[in-house]
């Protein structure tokens, strides 16, 4: 759980999904969680979406998409 809050700190999304997934069971049991793991999943993609394309003016959807849609959910 801790290394869940961790990648969730630090917006590195594929490790939260990582962790999320291998520790499904033990983390789905709270209802707290539970309730709130779709939240918490679309506001990590939304800040990795934000850092991806802050630095730009226009930006390429396909490369986007490529870049954080093609990951694997959990």
């Amino acid at each position: 759980m801790t290394n869940l809050i961790a990648a969730y700190q630090r917006n590195e999304i594929l490790e939260f999904q990582k962790n999320l997934k291998s520790s499904r069971s033990t983390i789905m049991d709270g209802p707290f969680i539970r309730n709130h793991i779709e939240d918490l999943l679309k506001n990590i993609r939304s800040q990795v979406l934000l850092k991806l394309i802050t630095p730009y003016t226009r930006i390429w959807i396909p490369f986007i998409s490529k870049d954080t849609w093609c990951l694997p959910t959990c």
